[in-house]
């Protein structure tokens, strides 16, 4: 699949967003070749509004303590890596890196850290293959960083949500600082 996915010859950067990776982070030294691994990690007060927002486009019941306790896992996967993670590892809050505080990523890639780094040509091609239907499409993708989502989650979510969320990842959002 990596290979497939960074086929361009000069390509040397491979992003993937599916927090389910988060239990196979063990393997990917033995799978990948020699490589850097960069772990973001977000509010999970926010991805549970993002959830949110995803859920109610698919048109399904919210079940918040369902997707609380799932999401609770890429968490705690997240958490034991961090343990075991050597040099080759860095891991990096969301917020910190739309803020623009890249200065320990850029220092950990020995290179700059760009905004949107795919040349005009490559960015029309990826906004044709984006399915903007899937309801876990963002408004965001393919767009500079920006700071407008951190927080979001207060306006979406309860103040019931937001205590139940707070509860569940008390040890999670102390540790990352997010508190």
């Amino acid at each position: 699949m990596a290979a497939r996915l960074n086929r361009g010859p000069e390509m040397t950067t491979l992003v993937l967003k599916d927090p389910g990776l988060s239990l196979y982070l063990k393997e990917a030294k033995a799978v990948f070749p020699p490589h850097k691994l960069v772990l973001l990690m977000r509010d999970p007060r926010d991805v549970m509004a993002s959830l949110k927002r995803v859920v109610h486009r698919k048109q399904v019941a919210w079940d918040m303590e369902a997707e609380a306790t799932q999401l609770f896992n890429y968490y705690f996967h997240i958490g034991n890596y961090q343990q075991q993670a050597d040099q080759d590892t860095l891991l990096v809050r969301y917020e910190d890196l739309v803020s623009g505080k890249v200065d320990a990523l850029q220092q950990f890639l020995l290179r700059p850290v760009l905004q949107n780094g795919m040349k005009v040509s490559e960015l029309a091609t990826m906004q044709n293959k984006i399915d903007k239907s899937d309801p876990f499409f963002s408004e965001m993708y393919l767009e500079p960083t920006t700071q407008s989502k951190i927080g979001s989650y207060r306006e979406i979510l309860s103040k019931e949500e937001i205590d139940h969320i707070e509860s569940v990842y008390a040890g999670v959002l102390q540790r990352w600082s997010y508190l």
